[in-house]
């Protein structure tokens, strides 16, 4: 019988050597350099994330503050006085509730609000208190728009001096958070008082001759949808991103 020829390795790596040679192939990642993009890469996905949450949370608290306001506006119109009791505390679940309101107009009260724009334009809500029910109830009759010089009132017709009945949308004024402006022209004003308000939808006689209604307000969800999932796209982007740079770094240590 021949004798056995001893056994040879073959010219495959083996297991251990390749392992040495992936090392080797990734130590360049220990480097300063690479330790660096990798932690700023690893601080960044938490980032985007958090980033894609906040605009998750305020696209749902947009749906919900459109929810309700179209809820009040497709309400039926209520009685001023009775949705309203006198000397009641504003309530914030009463706005864009449609009112009804009969009374006469107090033009010795009107004023103009200034920094209204509408479709880019620059103007006035015309302000009206509407005695009604034992008390005054604001009404913004409609807009104007500005004239050359902010120091110009523009001349605006006076309400009909009869009694009238109105529909409007109620609102509320904010409290003032800063201090009143000491140069404005007479008539003029830069806020509202505070407490309910309302903008004008139907009068009779018509009480908004020579003005523009003050629109309902656009229930849109803004881009808050799309701005999350682009900070989702971009922290795969970031990913995608750095496991491209690492294979170029091996393709260059191999050349």
């Amino acid at each position: 019988m021949a004798p056995r020829m001893p056994h040879t390795s073959s010219a495959t790596p083996s297991a251990t050597a390749r392992s040495v040679q992936r090392s080797h192939r990734l130590s360049f990642l220990l480097t300063a350099r690479w330790i660096a993009l990798t932690l700023i890469c690893l601080l960044a996905l938490p980032g985007f994330k958090a980033l894609s949450d906040w605009q998750w949370r305020r696209l749902h608290e947009r749906q919900a503050f459109n929810a309700s306001v179209q809820a009040n506006m497709d309400a039926p119109v209520a009685d001023f006085g009775t949705l309203v009791p006198l000397g009641a505390q504003p309530d914030p679940g009463l706005t864009w509730r449609t009112v009804r309101a009969c009374g006469t107009w107090q033009p010795t009260g009107q004023v103009m609000v200034r920094r209204k724009s509408l479709a880019a334009t620059a103007g006035f809500w015309v302000a009206t208190p509407l005695a009604s029910d034992g008390r005054n109830l604001i009404v913004v009759r409609g807009w104007i728009a500005a004239g050359e010089s902010s120091q110009d009132t523009p001349a605006v017709e006076a309400p009909p001096s009869d009694p009238v009945c109105i529909t409007a949308r109620l609102r509320i004024a904010a409290q003032r958070t800063r201090a009143e402006p000491t140069d404005l022209p007479p008539g003029q004003v830069d806020q509202l008082e505070p407490g309910y308000y309302a903008e004008l939808v139907t009068s009779g006689p018509d009480s908004a001759v020579g003005l523009t209604p003050w629109p309902a307000p656009e229930l849109t969800e803004s881009p808050h949808r799309s701005y999350a999932v682009q900070w989702l796209i971009f922290a795969l982007m970031t990913m995608i991103g750095w496991g491209v740079l690492v294979r170029g770094e091996i393709g260059r240590a191999h050349v």
